[in-house]
């Protein structure tokens, strides 16, 4: 049997088990916690900037269309940041710990519109490493672009900082979501809960789902109303007892002849 659970019932049910997302939502909001501060390593971001353009005649003045020729070339010099001829001098000069994909997975060139500047920021879980690694890609790259393509004026305009602050884990984001699991599986686990269900707790089920017509209703007791009930029913055998002794008693007695 199928069962559709409506927005009146979920209500209800969750005003009777309110205190199962309560406890799964605190659940939630400790593991979200325990894993932040215990588990998840801390990652760190140093940042370096570079200035390159081409060559200009000291006669010339620099035009609109070179800056923009230089701004589209900032994706060539993306490519060579990644290539190998870059990449195996700055793992030499780091002593061979990082292969070249783990390089490539540490660090990102980020450009910004309309600007001949570009960054090389550098991810890792030590703060001081990832500014050695964003300040020595950029040097080799300042020092090898020449060699590539007619470039002689690559600039460092600021050397990374070692940081202070990791970028992640997000600790109140991972709060707010472990505490919106924890109630999602508690909701859940109480819609569960109530489709295996297959007891009839009142009169409704059997008029809403079979058709019956309910003929009457068997109330129940509390505990101190069945101790009550339990001392009258001692008391009234105890008089009982007691009656039936004093009869036989009566009659037990001869009569007395005057």
């Amino acid at each position: 049997m199928n069962r559709v659970i409506g927005v009146i019932e979920l209500g209800r049910l969750i005003r009777q088990k309110w205190y199962w997302i309560l406890a799964f939502l605190l659940i939630g909001i400790s593991s979200a916690h325990i894993l932040t501060t215990y588990v998840i390593v801390p990652q760190y971001s140093a940042e370096t900037k570079i200035l390159v353009s081409r060559p200009v005649d000291s006669a010339q003045a620099l035009e609109l269309g070179d800056i923009e020729t230089n701004i589209q070339m900032i994706n060539t010099y993306r490519d060579i940041i990644q290539d190998p001829i870059v990449l195996d001098k700055v793992r030499e000069e780091l002593g061979n710990t990082l292969s070249e994909e783990e390089l490539k997975g540490k660090m990102e060139v980020i450009t910004q519109t309309d600007s001949q500047i570009f960054s090389i920021q550098v991810v890792d879980a030590d703060p001081e490493r990832a500014a050695l690694i964003a300040d020595t890609i950029a040097t080799i790259f300042k020092e090898n672009v020449g060699s590539v393509i007619n470039i002689d004026n690559a600039a460092i305009l600021s050397p990374a900082r070692i940081p202070t602050e990791p970028i992640s884990p997000h600790y109140l984001f991972n709060i707010v979501i472990g505490a919106l699991m924890g109630s999602v599986f508690g909701l859940g686990l109480i819609l569960v809960q109530n489709l295996a269900d297959k007891k009839v707790h009142d009169e409704n089920f059997a008029a809403e789902h079979l058709g019956w017509l309910p003929l009457g209703a068997i109330s129940t007791i509390s505990k101190k109303e069945l101790i009550q009930m339990n001392d009258l029913i001692q008391s009234i055998d105890e008089t009982k007892k007691v009656s039936s002794t004093e009869v036989k008693h009566i009659a037990g007695k001869e009569p007395t002849h005057v």
